[in-house]
This record gives structure tokens, sequence and C-alpha cells, in this order.
């Protein structure tokens, strides 16, 4: 009768658009919007937009190497339109070659010149473009240099070689140390084998498996309320039988919910193998059932839906604070040792030892068992306080 119950609850939830809506769409739409906030490419894209007044193909071979750098788009434009997107913040920085670059460069007298034309600081991403651009400036400016010195050195020791080859040589040394450069960079992501998914998924997985708590526990007190539960004792259910069915419903309900992001991490985002899924569905169903115990506790001792939804939330986000939903403490301090009280922490931990792959099932026993324990004394009590009447206990 109690399974037959619960059965009945998961019916009417599926039934009902509004909270389905809002217990399923909720996980999915806060996930992206982690995601969507600190996920993603980690590697910069700007757009250089350039005056070229110069003309010459010294100019030329710089507005090449500014968008030879990775990430960066170049953006010709004349001065006078230059000036109205300025003018109209459609741009905030320009970067403008003046007559005369290609020459001084070459040593033919006169400093190159490239202004910046910008509003205010020019932007973030501005900022950038201007730091690429001078340093493709000064790139160009150490193969002038590199030029001239190789030109007085022929000159000096009447090498029969033509300008043009001077030329061409220099700049083949200097292409080939840049796509073998002599000092190598490597920039590594402190992140690397971590998808910003696994990252995320273990502290959203277990703040929406909390968050069931509000709307089972104060659904049951409105049931009190309006005298549904005391029909119900008119059954072969009796209170036993009620309170058992109510929290299965609610762990099927959290569950639910729970396994639609496993399955959006497995189907959607690949960030675990199956076999992790199969894992992480059974911690799941651990966390589940430590929610609903939760949801019974507030339902048993609320006396309105408004006292069970403001206990619910303060659950929820102190376990998911204290829990490591949201951050991971740092070990030995003082959330860390709270932590440690909170059931959460231990469904955060087993997640994140499965997505690391540190750790299988057999190795998270003692997380499972505080989780299964935790479940169990609260449904003791639960059951001691609860009651079908509004105001009693039986």
């Amino acid at each position: 009768m109690p399974f037959y119950m619960a059965l009945i609850e998961i019916k009417r939830y599926f039934r009902d658009p509004g909270d389905l809506t809002l217990s399923l769409a909720l996980p999915v739409a806060l996930l992206a919007l982690m995601l969507g906030a600190f996920g993603g490419d980690s590697s910069f894209s700007g757009t250089a937009s350039i005056v070229d007044l110069d003309g010459t193909p010294e100019s030329r071979r710089l507005i090449e190497i500014i968008g030879a750098e990775p990430g960066i788009d170049v953006e010709l434009l004349d001065e006078s339109r230059a000036d109205r997107l300025l003018a109209g913040s459609s741009r905030l920085l320009v970067m403008v070659v003046h007559r005369g670059y290609g020459e001084g460069l070459m040593g033919g007298g006169g400093r190159p010149l490239i202004e910046f034309r910008q509003r205010g600081s020019g932007g973030d991403e501005g900022l950038i473009v201007a730091s690429i651009v001078r340093g493709a400036v000064g790139k160009q400016a150490r193969e002038a240099v590199a030029l001239s010195q190789a030109r007085v050195v022929a000159a000096s020791n009447e090498l029969s070689a033509s300008g043009e080859e001077i030329e061409r040589a220099v700049l083949d040394a200097v292409e080939r140390d840049r796509e073998a450069p002599i000092v190598s960079v490597r920039v590594e992501d402190a992140g690397v084998g971590t998808p910003t998914f696994n990252i995320f998924f273990p502290g959203i997985l277990t703040m929406m498996v909390m968050f069931a708590v509000t709307t089972s526990a104060s659904a049951i007190v409105e049931e009190k309320r309006d005298g549904r539960l005391e029909r119900l004792l008119t059954t072969r259910l009796g209170v036993t039988g009620i309170f058992i069915g109510k929290f299965l419903s609610g762990l099927s309900r959290g569950f639910l919910q729970a396994l639609l992001l496993c399955t959006l991490g497995l189907a959607v985002f690949r960030s675990f193998s199956p076999a992790d899924y199969g894992q992480i569905v059974v911690v799941t169903l651990f966390l589940a059932a430590c929610a609903a115990a939760v949801g019974m506790a507030i339902a048993s001792v609320a006396r309105t839906s408004e006292q069970a939804n403001w206990a619910g939330v303060v659950v929820t986000m102190v376990t998911a604070v204290v829990g490591g939903s949201f951050f991971e403490p740092a070990g030995g301090g003082v959330l860390d040792v709270i932590g440690r009280i909170s059931p959460v922490r231990y469904g955060n931990d087993a997640l994140r030892d499965i997505l690391s792959g540190s750790a299988n099932l057999g190795g998270l026993w003692v997380e499972l068992a505080v989780l299964a324990g935790v479940s169990a004394v609260l449904l003791v009590i639960s059951r001691r306080l609860f009651s079908a009447l509004q105001g009693e206990a039986v």
C-alpha cells in the first residue's frame, strides 16, 4: 500500500505542468547558467581595428603579423569611418599606422608612429589587443634591425649578395625562428583534465536534490491542514503507511531530478563514462533518500507551509555552503570542520571522487554509510513526531 501511494503521488507530479517544469527545468537552467558564466574556452579572441595611412609593404607586413596572432581578427578601416565609430562608441580602440611608418622603419629618417585612438581606457578587449599590437610592432622592429645589420655587414665585407637576397635570407631566418623558436612557451590550464561540467556537477546535483526538500515538506503540511491525510487514515494505510508513502514519494522526486542531470552529463556533455554514470546514479539514490528524510523531518515539526518552505530553504542553503556545493573547503579550515556534520559534504566528496577517477563505489563505503545512517536516524525521529492530523503526533 505505501508503494501504491507513492506511485499515485509520482503520477500526480507528472500531470502537474508547473511543478514538473520547476523541478526538472530549474536544475538544467542553473547548470547552463553556471557553465555560461564560469565555463567555456579560456583563450582570448578579439578584433584589431586598424587604419593604414602608410600603405607601404612594411605597414602591410605589420598588419599581417597582427592577423597571424591566435584569436585576433583584423578589421581595416579608413580614417573617417574609424573616427565615426569611435565617436559613436561602436569601437573603443582603433590603431592608426601613420604615413612614414615604412620609411622610418627601414632607416629612411624619422620615427615610425603607431597611434592608438580610444574612448576611455579602450575596454578590456582593447587593452589586450593593444598589448598584442605592441608585441607585433616590436617583432617587426626587430626584423628591421636584423635586416639593417645584415646589410651593413654585407657592405663592410663587400659581399656579392643583392639587397633582395639579404632581405629574403633575414626574413627566412625570422620565419624559421617563428616556426621553431629557440625558447618555447607552453600555457597549461590548471584545470586540465577536469571538464567544466565536472567541476560544477556535484554541487548542482546535491543542491537540486536538497531543493526537493522544500516542495515535499510544504506539500505534506498542506495536506495535513486541509484534511487529506486524515481521510487516508480511513484506509488500510495507517499513519506508518502514510509516512512511508510520503517518504518514498519525496525520494522518487529527488531521484528523478538528479537522474535528469546525470543523463544530461552523459548524453550531452559526455563528461563521464557509462560506468561512472552507474556509480553516480547509486550515490544519487543515497542522496535522494537523505534529502527525503530531511523533508519528512521538516514536515513532522512544521505547523504551516510557510514554516516548511523557510526551513527547507535554510537547510538547502546552509548544507550547500558548509557541504562544499559551491566550492571545496580548504582542508583543516573552519568550513571544512563544520562541513563534516553535513551529509551533503559526503555526497559531494563521493561524486568528486568518482568523476576524478580516484575512487569507485567500493572505496566510498564511508560516504555512503554516512548518508544511509543520517537517513535512518532522521526517519526514526520523524516517525515519532509525524502525525496525519494537524497539531498531533501519533
